[in-house]
């Protein structure tokens, strides 16, 4: 399934939330090796934003912060970070049913559309 990496930085805190619940086994399985494939993307995603932070804060007193007293960098650095964020991954997973979750509770946030049918 291709999913964007900004559903992905949005709900991954979600994710990991959920893994928190005590989950029918098959679920927690499932849940936890989706989990690792997106820590792998996100990890890649960090690396990019970081990359793009220091090519246009390179002149910068500090090369480790675009602030909007450099508004041309920020503009170029949203501009960037948003294109980043477009970018479509191809994560192999099982869609979760909801009925699978059982008696556990969880919160609206936590049924990531993409994760469960």
């Amino acid at each position: 399934m291709k999913i964007k990496l900004g559903e992905i930085v949005s709900q991954l805190e979600n994710i990991r939330n959920l893994l928190e619940n005590k989950l029918p086994v098959k679920v927690a399985y499932r849940l936890n090796k989706l989990s690792k494939k997106l820590d792998s993307e996100l990890k890649s995603y960090n690396e990019t934003k970081n990359a793009i932070v220091l090519e246009l804060a390179k002149d910068l007193p500090d090369p480790t912060r675009i602030t909007e007293e450099n508004p041309v960098e920020l503009a170029e650095y949203n501009k960037k970070h948003k294109e980043l964020l477009e970018e479509e991954v191809e994560i192999d997973f099982e869609k979760i049913k909801v009925e699978e979750l059982g008696e556990v509770v969880v919160s609206p946030n936590e049924l990531v559309d993409w994760i469960f049918i």
